[in-house]
């Protein structure tokens, strides 16, 4: 058999509109477009496409100098059904709900590591339990450092950190893998590096390094 065409949602931008996240039958995606970063949520109806939402997630700023949002890297979604946003070449991420859109809260993970310049997230986005214990997961990078870091959602703290090796290729690279154990509480994190490592994290909650 052929696939045919189902629908298609025509949305202007200068760049394709990647990442790509799907949950209950609602397609979330990213666009950039004259400077600004915009989240959409589309629900697949079978046969065409509905505009549910569509909002600009990255923090506001009091600075002139911020003429521009950074581009849209990463979606997770966590089990209480709220979405977390990173963008390139930032530290700081938005937590927004899946069904509205609304805003939640913004954190600047910088704050977690001194504010070392230039540290930003160098990763995809991974999100593992849920209520008290959810966390979102992802490496962060800066000159001469690497880390991988669980955020707890409420209040937004570090549930746990490890550090890699300090050479720009031990920077996190791709996504991070949750394998869950039987005890929901516990889990390895996969991951791999750009010096060709891959590292399995087991048993590191609620250990804090930070």
């Amino acid at each position: 058999g052929r696939l045919a065409k189902a629908w298609f949602f025509d949305l202007v931008g200068d760049h394709a509109p990647s990442p790509l996240l799907l949950n209950n039958g609602i397609v979330y995606f990213a666009s950039h477009s004259d400077g600004v970063s915009w989240l959409w949520a589309v629900q697949d109806l079978g046969s065409k496409a509905q505009l549910v939402w569509n909002m600009r997630p990255f923090p506001p700023s009091d600075s002139a100098e911020d003429t521009e949002d950074p581009e849209i890297a990463s979606i997770a979604l966590e089990a209480d059904q709220t979405l977390w946003v990173s963008f390139k070449n930032s530290s700081k991420l938005s937590q927004v709900t899946a069904s509205s859109g609304k805003p939640i809260q913004h954190v600047d993970v910088a704050e977690f590591f001194g504010n070392k310049a230039g540290l930003a997230i160098s990763s995809e986005l991974t999100t593992v339990g849920a209520g008290g214990s959810a966390a979102v997961m992802f490496g962060v990078g800066a000159s001469q450092y690497n880390a991988v870091l669980a955020l707890r959602s409420q209040p937004p703290e570090p549930l746990w950190t490890h550090e890699l090796d300090s050479s720009p290729s031990g920077a996190v690279a791709g996504q991070l893998v949750v394998v869950a154990r039987e005890d929901v509480a516990s889990y390895t994190v996969v991951f791999g590096t750009h010096d060709n490592a891959v590292y399995g994290l087991s048993d590191v909650a609620p250990k804090r390094s930070v």
